[in-house]
């Protein structure tokens, strides 16, 4: 089973490209009870921190996305922090998600889906972006 997917976007007008990255797992993260003591610590902010207080036995997870902003239409990989109910990984059992902002439009980023990347445009000129799987992970 994959757990990981990378594309490349590219724009056929412009000279613009972007890898997209999803997924978790990547050599190098912090294990789970760093995750837990940096929360606890106050460092992913006060809802993280009430969060992981109210529910000491969820999990924590990084994992990565890819985003738009809506407003300046720029493009950006990000890897947020996501705190889940013992339970497992299931949407139903989500916790906290740390809120992904614009650092130019101090506003929160769209994520965009996986399955989406077809209808994605250039943040310069407009164009449709071209897309091609380049790599994966499990």
């Amino acid at each position: 089973m994959i757990h990981n997917v990378f594309l490349k976007l590219e724009c056929p007008k412009c000279s613009y490209k972007i890898r997209a990255i999803y997924g978790s797992g990547f050599a190098g993260y912090p294990s789970e009870s760093t995750l837990k003591d940096d929360i606890l610590a106050g460092l992913k902010g006060d809802e993280a921190k009430s969060v992981m207080e109210q529910y000491p036995e969820s999990e924590v997870r990084f994992t990565s996305h890819f985003y738009r902003c809506p407003k300046c239409g720029k493009l950006s990989n990000h890897v947020r922090t996501i705190i889940y109910e013992k339970k497992g990984w299931a949407n139903d059992y989500n916790l906290f998600t740390e809120k992904v902002i614009c650092p130019d439009c101090n506003i929160q980023l769209e994520e965009i889906a996986l399955d989406t990347h077809f209808s994605v445009s250039c943040p310069e000129c407009k164009s449709t972006l071209k897309v091609n799987s380049s790599g994966n992970w499990d």
